[in-house]
């Protein structure tokens, strides 16, 4: 019994002490040339995305429909729009259009 308390306070502390989001969706999107792999927060303000390799975190900002994810990734801007299963990657000062299609 008392072995069994301890491990559940124990096991209670590590979640409680566990910062690390959760993430509830990841995908892998082919965008033109950049392979994007996305993985959302459990409450969707941040995205995590590897762009070709290279990791980034984006926040989501205001849109008409769909969610949008801004942030800057090696001294560019990137956006990932989505909507349903759709997304657009936007890329550089010009926000150049790149249509992206599920791996």
């Amino acid at each position: 019994m008392k072995k069994s308390v301890i491990l559940m306070l124990a096991l209670g502390c590590l979640s409680a002490c566990d910062d690390t989001e959760s993430v509830i969706q990841k995908n892998t999107y082919l965008c033109g040339n950049y392979d994007v792999e996305m993985a959302f927060s459990d409450d969707g303000a941040t995205m995590h995305a590897i762009i070709s390799g290279d990791a980034v975190d984006l926040a989501l900002t205001q849109s008409a429909s769909g969610a949008k994810y801004a942030g800057v990734l090696n001294d560019t801007n990137v956006v990932l729009w989505g909507k349903g299963d759709a997304w657009t990657l936007f890329v550089g000062p010009d926000e150049t259009i790149i249509e992206c299609s599920i791996k």
